[in-house]
């Protein structure tokens, strides 16, 4: 998931934009807009951050899949379907192991 993040970067950088990497989630006020890159695992305490965050008006966009896991990687069904958002996650076919 780098590959997204450095995209999301570069792209910010590009169109003249500042941006600041963060670790958690703030309350809004110092930012008001948040990208999360391909963020596929979230626990249910940062998920809920989220939605304090968004429903005092800030803006979340993200880009890939996001909180489509718990922080064990075990999918969260219902999350993104509180915002209307429809979305599913599939483990890609792999080749096999050593042999």
């Amino acid at each position: 998931y780098t590959n997204d993040f450095a995209a999301s970067c570069l792209g910010l950088l590009r169109a003249g934009l500042t941006c600041e990497v963060v670790t958690e989630i703030p309350v809004l006020g110092k930012l008001r807009c948040l990208i999360l890159s391909s963020v596929v695992c979230l626990s249910r305490e940062r998920r809920e951050r989220l939605k304090r965050f968004m429903q005092a008006g800030g803006l979340v966009i993200t880009t890939g899949p996001t909180g489509l896991l718990n922080e064990r990687a075990n999918p969260v069904a219902t999350w993104l379907g509180e915002f209307g958002i429809t979305a599913t996650c599939s483990e890609p076919a792999r080749a096999g192991g050593f042999p």
